[in-house]
């Protein structure tokens, strides 16, 4: 099932940074080629400037501010995200495709990964990468 992982660049928004690296253990392990880590809305948009992602793990909130900014960035580029939050899955945002609740395993966020293929956004004039070759 990870095999779909295999060469792609993710990035990963989340505050919490056990969970964090965690994560980035979790699908290096399962083929990613590569990862960042972002810890506040901020640093989620430098990275989106500097680099291209194929898929992205975002948090809803990052020390206390909503990451819907990165979302609708991730969108504008048209790169893939799965939506995180420990609030539940009651959430629900326009910005919010594919969502997966904390605490969760390993193998559960690698499965909402891999439906990402299905529920990708569309979007109608996506923005290519500022820097491609990064």
């Amino acid at each position: 099932m990870a095999n779909f992982l295999h060469g792609k660049k993710l990035l990963i928004v989340e505050d919490e940074e056990l969970l964090a690296m965690a994560v980035e253990d979790g699908v290096l392990y399962a083929g990613a080629a590569s990862v960042e880590i972002a810890g506040t809305v901020a640093q989620a948009l430098d990275a989106l400037s500097a680099h291209s992602f194929d898929l992205a793990i975002v948090d809803v909130s990052l020390r206390g501010q909503h990451s819907w900014p990165v979302a609708e960035e991730l969108r504008r580029r048209d790169v893939p995200y799965l939506t995180v939050t420990g609030y539940g899955d009651m959430l629900d945002h326009e910005l919010v495709d594919k969502l997966l609740t904390k605490p969760y395993s390993i193998d559960d966020l690698l499965e909402a990964l891999a439906d990402l293929r299905t529920h990708a956004p569309s979007v109608s004039n996506p923005v290519p990468p500022a820097n491609p070759g990064a």
